[in-house]
């Protein structure tokens, strides 16, 4: 694992597994940083 994955897991997770409180416009935020990843 590097650095760029522990940087961004716990977003991830909150994508997978998001608690109530995040709405939709929270994950449009993150997910193209997701994709600029490789």
């Amino acid at each position: 694992r590097n650095d760029w994955d522990l940087l961004f897991q716990p977003l991830f997770d909150e994508l997978l597994n998001p608690p109530p409180s995040v709405d939709n416009q929270d994950a449009k935020v993150i997910a193209p940083i997701a994709e600029v990843i490789p």
